[in-house]
C-alpha cells in the first residue's frame, strides 16, 4: 500500500461573527483578519444564540434553525469540496468608517 503524503492547508473559519459590530467598525472586518493571520478565510458564521440552544439539544449548526448560520454552514462545507462559493460581504457604515479612520 503506497500512502501519499497529505498536505494540510489550514484556513481560517470566524465564529460568532456580529455583522452589528462589524460594520460599525467595533471589530476587524472578516478579511482584515484573514490577512493578518495569513490564512485563507473559508467562512464567517454569524452570532446566533440559536447556535448555542442546539448544541445544548445534541444538534449541530447546521440543524441550529438560523437560516444565515445554515446558509453559511452549507457554504462553508461547499467551498471545502471546491465549489466557489463567495464569501459574506461586509460594508462599513458611514460611523465604521470614521472609526477605522482614526
Amino acid at each position: 500500500v503506497i500512502r501519499e503524503e497529505m498536505q494540510v492547508h489550514p484556513s481560517l473559519i470566524l465564529n460568532k461573527a456580529d455583522p452589528v459590530l462589524i460594520k460599525g467598525g467595533l471589530t476587524d472586518l472578516p478579511e482584515e483578519i484573514a490577512q493578518r493571520l495569513d490564512m485563507p478565510l473559508l467562512g464567517v458564521l454569524p452570532f446566533s444564540m440559536a447556535v448555542h440552544r442546539s448544541g445544548a439539544m445534541d444538534l449541530t449548526a447546521a440543524n441550529c434553525g438560523d437560516k444565515k448560520v445554515e446558509t453559511e454552514t452549507d457554504n462553508i462545507a461547499r467551498r471545502l469540496l471546491g465549489d466557489n462559493v463567495p464569501l459574506p460581504k461586509y460594508k462599513l457604515s458611514f460611523a465604521g468608517r470614521r472609526r477605522k479612520k482614526l
